[in-house]
């Protein structure tokens, strides 16, 4: 027996060897003391394991982070966050039956730890409580999501995000000015949260008021101005709200951030604003830098070909004309637009053939048609005019423009 064990053994002994004295209350066991002296010591190392399993789950090793919980349940079974570690992972995992019920676990030793006081319940861990509105969400159980988001915001009432957690799972209930009115009561109380601006920016958006959508990520971006995700989000809402220029300048800079860099759905949005404020050459600046360093769509081909129409670059046109039809030989787009190019060149023959393919590609529009009866009244053929004129009031039988043409043949 070593020195420190017949130290404990003696103060074991000792209460009951003196308990005639008055002073002492009562006769402790060896146990009692080994279990006094060992506690705080087991508590300190299920913590130390606890927090190497929380690092490993950052790291997403959850083989790891299961093995250190599991060795920290055996030492410590009653501590709450070692279970909430442990639902964690298995939410982690897709594990949602398993992991509601360790949750359940965890708040139960929590309360128990609590016992009965208002004042210490108060002050339990509102985390098992949101994970388990996350795995009722998932289960499209959103009432009850809601239900424990809210006891997590009562616990936590400094958190946010257990507030916009709410505001979720009031969209799919249909509730979206509940969410609105939910996040716009608390959002002079957190001034600092671009995260919650930025869900009243979704909210409104949902809704479609563009315009309350910009003011929120406006203020969002003023709070973190370097992040680009919440940049892009007020790009969208200006557009969608008519404010192309601005829309445009932001989009410029998140393009210009590394992430963001080459996200060809944003060099398309900039190039629509850029053509909505009438920045044209900066639209086809953009276009072009689109068609040369990715594989472009045919609709980056059309808008390119209509913006150098639209600027007399009929070469370009016609470049770009071609690459829509060697791209997607079903579309119209195309053919009438090189067509276009011909008739202006004065090659009847080209011009004739592009307006063709065209119209049967798209036996909706007039336009082709019209074209076409343009090309044979110019070279001398009236009534092969008239009747691609007539053709094309069978399509679109309001179309001022082959309505007016026909007269002109007619009078002839």
């Amino acid at each position: 027996m070593n020195l420190t064990t017949r130290r404990l053994s003696l103060l074991a002994l000792a209460p009951c060897a003196l308990a005639g004295m008055t002073f002492l209350a009562g006769c402790q066991t060896w146990g009692q003391v080994k279990d006094e002296v060992a506690s705080p010591y087991l508590d300190l190392r299920s913590n130390l394991i606890l927090q190497m399993a929380e690092s490993h789950f950052e790291a997403g090793q959850l083989e790891i982070a299961q093995k250190h919980v599991n060795d920290a349940t055996k030492i410590d079974p009653t501590n709450p966050k070692l279970y909430l570690m442990d639902g964690r992972i298995a939410l982690e995992r897709g594990q949602l039956e398993r992991a509601m019920k360790l949750f359940e676990v965890s708040i139960q030793f929590d309360e128990q730890a609590a016992g009965d006081s208002e004042a210490a319940l108060a002050q339990t861990n509102p985390d098992p409580h949101h994970f388990q509105g996350v795995i009722y969400q998932r289960w499209q159980r959103y009432d009850e999501a809601l239900e424990a988001y809210g006891k997590a915001f009562a616990l936590e009432r400094d958190n946010p995000g257990h507030l916009m957690a709410m505001a979720g799972a009031l969209v799919p209930l249909e509730r979206t000015d509940e969410a609105i009115a939910l996040l716009e009561e608390q959002r002079t109380y957190f001034d600092q949260s671009s995260a919650l601006r930025a869900s009243l920016g979704h909210l409104y958006r949902l809704q479609g008021n563009h315009r309350k959508a910009v003011r929120a990520f406006e203020e969002a971006v003023t709070l973190q101005p370097e992040n680009a995700k919440l940049r892009e989000e007020l790009a969208l809402s200006q557009a969608a709200a008519g404010d192309h220029a601005d829309a445009a300048s932001n989009l410029r800079i998140v393009i210009e951030d590394p992430d963001s860099r080459d996200r060809l759905d944003l060099h398309r949005l900039l190039a629509q604003s850029q053509i909505a404020d009438g920045q044209i050459n900066a639209a086809r600046q953009t276009l072009i830098n689109l068609t040369r360093r990715y594989a472009a769509e045919p609709d980056d081909w059309v808008n390119l070909a209509k913006l150098a129409w639209r600027e007399k670059d009929y070469s370009a046109t016609l470049f770009a004309a071609h690459n829509v039809t060697q791209l997607a030989p079903d579309r119209p787009e195309g053919y009438l637009l090189a067509g276009m190019v011909w008739q202006h060149r004065g090659n009847d023959v080209n011009a004739l053939r592009m307006f063709d393919r065209a119209a049967e590609l798209d036996v909706d529009d007039a336009t082709p048609l019209v074209l076409r009866g343009v090309v044979l009244q110019r070279s001398g053929k009236p009534e092969a005019a008239a009747l691609a004129y007539r053709e094309a009031l069978q399509r679109q039988p309001a179309d001022p423009r082959a309505k007016r043409l026909l007269a002109s043949v007619e009078v002839q």
